[in-house]
């Protein structure tokens, strides 16, 4: 496991021009730092995108109260001239379900914290996430099921952490490594394809 000293320098670690998505997303902002180091293909932002909910920084500190409807909003005037991003409203597990296999080259997994919540994304990202992409997320700590869920997907899936950042709420990032027969492909798919049902 390589140490790395912040979330930023994950990023700049990270491949280029790559097919991206970034699971929870709350205002935008770890979003807008994808798009300016990684340079991604497509950037998909996913998050409910509704009710109010709270966050912090990265070290958790400045929290901040949102209002996701009004922040969907937002996010959607901000990018809707963007070809690489589509924002997708949508629970994580119904968009990862609905991605096909090996359509996506990196994710970064920062949404519902549970034990239960992180685990079946790992599950799912193991399917679409590319054989030797990145499926990278934040908060790897005991104080949410995070560090748990993520230590038991290793363990049961043969992977190892390759890199964990120094943040007060680290981010890990594993590298998917499948079978050598695993073939890969590049499907796409746009936004109202995978939209929750009213």
């Amino acid at each position: 496991m390589k140490l790395l000293k912040t979330r930023t320098d994950l990023l700049r670690l990270l491949p280029k021009n790559l097919i991206m998505a970034e699971i929870g997303v709350f205002k935008g902002e770890f979003s807008q730092q994808i798009l300016d180091i990684c340079h991604p293909s497509l950037l998909y932002l996913v998050d409910l995108f509704s009710g109010r909910t709270s966050s912090g920084d990265k070290d958790g500190n400045n929290i901040q109260e949102a209002d996701m409807d009004v922040e969907y909003e937002m996010i959607s005037r901000r990018y809707e001239k963007n070809p690489h991003v589509n924002l997708i409203k949508s629970s994580s597990h119904f968009f990862l379900e609905a991605s096909p296999s090996e359509s996506i080259e990196i994710v970064y997994i920062d949404a519902d914290h549970s034990y239960e919540s992180v685990s079946r994304e790992l599950a799912l990202c193991r399917d679409r996430v590319t054989d030797g992409g990145y499926i990278c997320g934040h908060d790897y700590v005991n104080q949410w099921g995070v560090k748990r869920a993520v230590d038991e997907f290793c363990e049961s899936e043969g992977l190892e952490i390759e890199y964990l950042t120094e943040d007060i709420y680290p981010s890990y990032c594993i590298i998917n490594r499948k079978k050598p027969c695993h073939t890969q492909s590049r499907s796409m798919f746009t936004a109202s394809a995978i939209m929750s049902p009213a």
